[in-house]
């Protein structure tokens, strides 16, 4: 909640703003919106247990397309050979970037459909998220 007062003195202007901050969601007619949620996290590590892993072949992604719940992490195994870089000619997200002979690991938060393909060959993938 943001109020705003302005108090006049013979030849002086003074403003005051008070501002009213909270870690939570905010409610009421002057609240501001939270910010969204990011899409996809890049982890700085992989946990244990993941929902998927996709792997590279000389031609394609294995598997080429992948189903996930929200929150699920999805392992990629990358050889030396390729990398990964977002879909531009699909719906995707700009974290989903894999250096050659990386194994990257990413939480999917948002429903959607994420596309990425093969810097080197162009083959492409997608993972489903519900």
């Amino acid at each position: 909640m943001v109020w705003y007062c302005e108090v006049m003195r013979p030849f002086q202007l003074v403003s005051l703003v008070l501002v009213s901050c909270s870690g939570g969601g905010s409610s009421g007619p002057d609240a501001a919106p939270d910010s969204p949620p990011v899409k996809v996290v890049a982890l700085s590590s992989c946990p244990t247990t993941v929902a998927a892993t996709v792997v590279d072949s000389p031609t394609m992604f294995v598997p080429a397309m992948t189903t996930i719940r929200v929150g699920e992490v999805v392992k990629f195994t990358i050889n030396a050979e390729h990398f990964v870089i977002p879909n531009v000619g699909a719906a995707s997200d700009p974290a989903l970037m894999v250096s050659r002979g990386e194994t990257k690991c990413f939480r999917f938060n948002v429903t959607g459909t994420y596309g990425f393909v093969c810097g080197v060959h162009g083959f492409a993938g997608t993972i489903t998220v519900q």
